[in-house]
Formats: structure tokens, C-alpha cells, sequence
């Protein structure tokens, strides 16, 4: 009778393995390990662990409807840093990776307006409805208080994987490859009339410059 109770739950490991292995695999552990890399155009190596302070990824079903979103940020994003994303076996997502820390960002879908809403809902918001739009709520220009600006946005990098197939019981591994999504451009208008050094008869008494600067140096 003892021998009977010891091999009964040894009994049942051994047939949900089995039923996990041969028959059902829709309850089994399954998902995607996502890594990441950010490599320049020089190809001076993986930069993702120092450019990239926050990684955001948004899942979207076969359907493309909104599922979840997974976030990391700061010391986690190590070299090598792996990102486990427990997803059902036997369909197809689609992957949205931006990194960076949004926070001078709006994320979320366009609605019945036109305009970009503020959030995403599960099972309703669309892939091609999502949105990532820069805010211009920061600070407000100089001499035009109802102006708004946005003061120094952050860097965004941008991945993407389209039809990533999950089989039923299994965990793969997939990479993203980002790109950085934001250059900065600034504009300078001189008034050379305020200066004292031109007049308003001349046909352009301003000195204007451009100027960026969107490369990583050392």
C-alpha cells in the first residue's frame, strides 16, 4: 500500500509530460527569448547597452490587436541582455521594439478623431493604428509663451519582427536589429536689426543658421 502512494504522483508527472509532449502542447511553456543590437554604419560593434536606456516592446497578435507590452530599463540592460516573452505556441505575433525612455512621447492609437489617444487596449488597439508621437508640452519658446516646444527629446531607436511564428510547447530565440529613429536639427534666427548692426531696408536682415549634429563620437 505505501509503494502505491509514492507512485501515484510519479504516475501523473509522467503523463502530463507525455500529454505535453505527444498530444495537447497548448498549455506547455512556450515563448520568445528577444535579444537586441544597435550597430553603427561603421560597424564599431554592438552599442545597445550604452545608447539604449529603456526597452520597450509592444506584442500584437496574428490579427495585429494589441496583446501587452514589455518594458526594461537601466542597469538590467546589460551586454547580452535577453528579454523572455511568454507568448502562446501555435500562432503568429508581430514584435514592436522602441527604445528610449518616451517620456516626451505620446504612445498610442489613433481613435475615431484623427487624433492619437494616450493608451492601448488589449484586444481592441490595432497595429496599424499605433502610434508614437513627440509631445510638444515640455517648456514653451522664448519670447512666445504660447508656443510650445519640446526641450532636448531623447533618442528613440526602433525595431521591428513581423510574422514571428511561436510553435506549441517551445521557447525560441530571435534578435532585433534597432535603428536610431530621431535626429535633432536646430535652427537659429538672428534679428540684426535688434543688434544694431543692419536696417530694415535690407532684404533679409537676419542671419540664419542650421546646424545638427547626430553623430556618436568619442
Amino acid at each position: 500500500m505505501p509503494k502505491k502512494v509514492l507512485l501515484a504522483p510519479a504516475l501523473a508527472v509522467t503523463l502530463l509530460a507525455a500529454g505535453c509532449i505527444k498530444e495537447d502542447y497548448s498549455w506547455c511553456d512556450s515563448g520568445v527569448n528577444l535579444s537586441f543590437e544597435y550597430i553603427l554604419h561603421d560597424y564599431s560593434g554592438d552599442m545597445f547597452c550604452t545608447a539604449v536606456e529603456r526597452i520597450s516592446v509592444f506584442v500584437f497578435d496574428s490579427e495585429g490587436y494589441y496583446l501587452e507590452t514589455y518594458s526594461e530599463s537601466g542597469d538590467m540592460l546589460y551586454e547580452g541582455y535577453v528579454m523572455h516573452l511568454p507568448l502562446d505556441g501555435g500562432t503568429t505575433y508581430t514584435v514592436v521594439a522602441w527604445g528610449g525612455t518616451l517620456e516626451n512621447h505620446t504612445v498610442g492609437s489613433v481613435v475615431d478623431s484623427g487624433e492619437i489617444g494616450s493608451t492601448l487596449e488589449k484586444g481592441v488597439s490595432r497595429l496599424q493604428d499605433f502610434r508614437i508621437a513627440l509631445r510638444r508640452d515640455e517648456g514653451r519658446a522664448p519670447g512666445n509663451e504660447d508656443c510650445p516646444v519640446v526641450l532636448n527629446p531623447n533618442p528613440l531607436f526602433y525595431g521591428i519582427i513581423s510574422d514571428l511564428q511561436v510553435g506549441r510547447g517551445s521557447t525560441i530565440s530571435k534578435k532585433i536589429s534597432l535603428i536610431r529613429n530621431t535626429s535633432r536639427i536646430n535652427l537659429s534666427i538672428t534679428d540684426r536689426t535688434v543688434q544694431g548692426s543692419s536696417t530694415q531696408q535690407e532684404p533679409c536682415p537676419f542671419d540664419i543658421y542650421i546646424t545638427a549634429d547626430n553623430s556618436i563620437k568619442d
